[in-house]
């Protein structure tokens, strides 16, 4: 009687075969995490794209001083939001603040102000939003709106 000294050719094979098959599998989950991961990252991004063109505005010193003649605020907003614009595109879409911030790929649109008045607490108050668009210029065309409203008495 013969022993057998190894396994046969055939349970190698089926061997082999159902460890392809388990790396296969892990090989797509892998990739199709990795993918998942960036849209994530990128979604987060454009978030915090968001949160600093938002700022930014806010914190803006000439928009922050703006008088009582409403006339003269849109006049004077309106140039100061293209300058906004220009500064965080940078001058011929080159290397503006928010290439700067990390943000290379986003360009951002900031459209005329808009005014409204509020009664609020018996005093007159006058709101100016800013509406921008941030979009994504190399990926995927994704597009955000910012709202920030700016208010006088």
């Amino acid at each position: 009687m013969r022993t057998r000294d190894g396994f046969s050719l055939l349970e190698v094979v089926i061997a082999l075969a159902i460890l392809g098959l388990f790396v296969a599998g892990g090989i797509f989950l892998i990739v199709r995490y990795n993918s998942m991961s960036q849209g994530i990252t990128h979604v987060s991004a454009i978030q915090a794209a968001t949160s600093f063109v938002r700022h930014f505005i806010r914190q803006d010193s000439v928009l922050r001083a703006i008088g009582d003649d409403s006339d003269v605020i849109l006049e004077k907003v309106n140039e100061r939001l293209v300058l906004i614009e220009n500064a965080l595109n940078g001058p011929n879409e080159g290397m503006g603040f928010l290439a700067t911030a990390g943000f290379g790929d986003l360009r951002i649109e900031i459209s005329p102000l808009e005014q409204s008045s509020v009664m609020y607490n018996g005093n007159d108050w006058i709101l100016f939003t800013v509406e921008a668009m941030i979009s994504d210029i190399d990926r995927n065309s994704k597009e955000e709106k910012v709202y920030v409203t700016i208010s006088s008495q």
